[in-house]
């Protein structure tokens, strides 16, 4: 989806849905530069870790894989903001964890790597949900 925001129609799904309950639509007042919050759906996490029997109960061990590190999780939305060296500047946006004390984050332009987490100062937790 573009930086720019959605142009707004008078006729949009959401438009209906805030009428629901009243006792007239005529009621209902929108401005025109009003602009929704657009959401995305995401995964959090939950990928098969370890193989499994025809019954559904685990039959290999599970991968080792730390969910957290040092607070962090894949998702998480952060500000990292660095004051020296070749990345520097603030980014905003959300954070990918690996296991060397770095993150990868991917904002609305870009993706920045190799970011160390002591930089970051975490916003949002994940909640399943991206907020474009």
């Amino acid at each position: 989806m573009p930086n720019k925001f959605r142009k707004v129609h008078k006729k949009d799904h959401w438009i209906d849905a805030a009428c629901v309950g009243k006792r007239s639509g005529k009621n209902i007042f929108i401005p025109d530069n009003f602009q929704p919050l657009l959401i995305k759906s995401m995964g959090r996490g939950r990928r098969q870790m370890c193989l499994v029997n025809k019954y559904g109960f685990p039959r290999a061990k599970p991968k080792s894989r730390n969910k957290f590190i040092e607070g962090f999780q894949t998702g998480d939305i952060v500000k990292a903001t660095i004051t020296k060296g070749k990345k520097m500047g603030i980014y905003f946006g959300r954070v990918a964890v690996m296991g060397n004390r770095t993150c990868n984050i991917s904002t609305k332009i870009k993706m920045i790597k190799s970011i160390n987490l002591r930089h970051c100062k975490l916003v949002q937790k994940i909640d399943g949900y991206f907020y474009i």
